[in-house]
């Protein structure tokens, strides 16, 4: 039996655990320190906790009796910019945001009052549990995950990390349904997290009848090209909010995606795309069902060409964007999904995940058509479609586009 699999007699609230004696005689004091775990023998009950007595008084020494404070008082160190250390340097507007209110909507209610030294995975696992889509229990690992190894470097979190978070993953792949008892999702063998259903992309009619039906309920001619370009370049909505006429090159289909519009609680910037990753891309002729794409982007352009003021933005500068507000300035995303994409849908016949319920897709849907069309369609280079659509690595758009199974079973037949 190892000593992972035995029940430690005394905990202390460092975190300082005592075991019985095995065949040998010997009690075992362990501990975590400098994020390694550590141990001693003691040869009876009373020495042991002296031992651990004299350990537990050395790391609160040493931080400060961090991990006796709560989990909401190492957040709001977490998301200080002086006591987070040099990596909240990196997080951008967005995800500061969006950091706070994952804290504020999911963890902090039910785990904001428990000491560090308390936190146990299994409350982690029932917090995960109790999120309702896949995709609220994934933010949330991630979410869990960079905030524990945080705290455990810092001192906060005396456990480690990798067992804290080891069931993590398998509690998020378990259904649960409002009033019945938690279900286990199946997963495809062979077949990553990452991979995306084909049920998740909106086919090349779904997306026609959705560019057409933006036109009839806005009146404006080029919202029927904007749903179009995003179906296929690959460009997400902050990327295509952004694009004015110098980053299209009609003659040569390429599109350069240096910025985004970010909308950050109502206030708008310009920033770099997501991961800070410059980049090209490229759109067809025309599309599968037949909209003249290239010819529709150049109308765009002499349109805006004609104009003889040129609007100013809400940073202050002055551009042609191709898709902006009614002022000439950064259209915002809200907005758009309120008094268009959404209408749209509907007019569309959009597929709902649920009856009265959300869409099953909405705009980040039409990045999915593009990969899927440049991978399976035309029969691209997944290299190649991944730097087009900004992927982190070429891994990344073989999981979510490729997979392994259906290859594994043409290879396996002969095929």
């Amino acid at each position: 039996m190892t000593e992972a699999s035995r029940a430690s007699k005394w905990v202390t609230n460092h975190g300082v655990k005592i075991y019985p004696p095995k065949s040998n005689g010997y009690w075992r004091v362990v501990w975590n320190e400098d994020g390694k775990t550590r141990d001693t023998t003691a040869k009876n009950e009373t020495e042991a906790l002296n031992k651990a007595g004299e350990i537990e008084r050395r790391l609160m020494t040493e931080n400060g009796g961090l991990s006796l404070l709560s989990i909401k008082d190492m957040y709001e160190a977490y998301v200080d910019p002086i006591q987070g250390g040099n990596t909240r340097e990196e997080w951008g507007k967005r995800h500061t945001r969006n950091t706070r209110q994952v804290f504020n909507s999911m963890i902090l209610d039910q785990l904001g009052d428990i000491k560090c030294a308390d936190l146990r995975g299994s409350v982690l696992q029932e917090l995960v549990m109790q999120k309702m889509t896949r995709s609220n229990r994934e933010h949330l690992i991630r979410s869990l995950s960079s905030f524990i190894r945080w705290g455990y470097r810092g001192g906060w979190i005396l456990s480690d990390p990798a067992r804290l978070l080891s069931g993590l993953t398998y509690a998020s792949k378990t259904r649960r349904t409002k009033g019945t008892t938690n279900k286990k999702i199946a997963k495809q063998a062979g077949e990553s997290h990452l991979v995306v259903d084909p049920k998740e992309i909106p086919s090349h009619e779904d997306v026609d009848r959705l560019a057409k039906a933006t036109v009839q309920v806005s009146g404006l001619w080029w919202y029927e090209l904007m749903v179009n370009l995003a179906a296929y370049s690959g460009l997400r909505l902050g990327e295509i909010l952004d694009l004015d006429i110098t980053h299209v090159n009609v003659k040569s289909r390429i599109i350069e995606v240096k910025y985004q519009v970010l909308d950050d609680a109502g206030n708008l910037s310009r920033e770099l795309p997501k991961w800070d990753v410059q980049r090209s891309t490229v759109f067809p002729v025309v599309t599968p069902t037949g909209y003249k794409l290239q010819e529709q982007l150049e109308r765009r352009l002499k349109e805006l060409k004609r104009i003889k003021e040129v609007p100013k933005l809400q940073d202050g500068s002055h551009r042609l964007l191709l898709f902006p507000d009614s002022n000439g300035g950064w259209l915002r995303g809200g907005s758009f999904a309120r008094r268009v994409r959404r209408p749209a849908q509907e007019l569309a016949g959009w597929e709902r995940a649920t009856p009265g319920g959300k869409f099953l897709w909405n705009f980040h849907s039409l990045r999915h058509v593009f990969c899927s069309y440049m991978i399976n369609d035309l029969r691209r280079d997944p290299a190649d479609v991944s730097i087009a659509a900004g992927h982190g690595s070429v891994t990344t758009t073989i999981q979510m586009y490729v997979g392994r199974v259906r290859g594994a079973l043409d290879r396996l037949l002969g095929k």
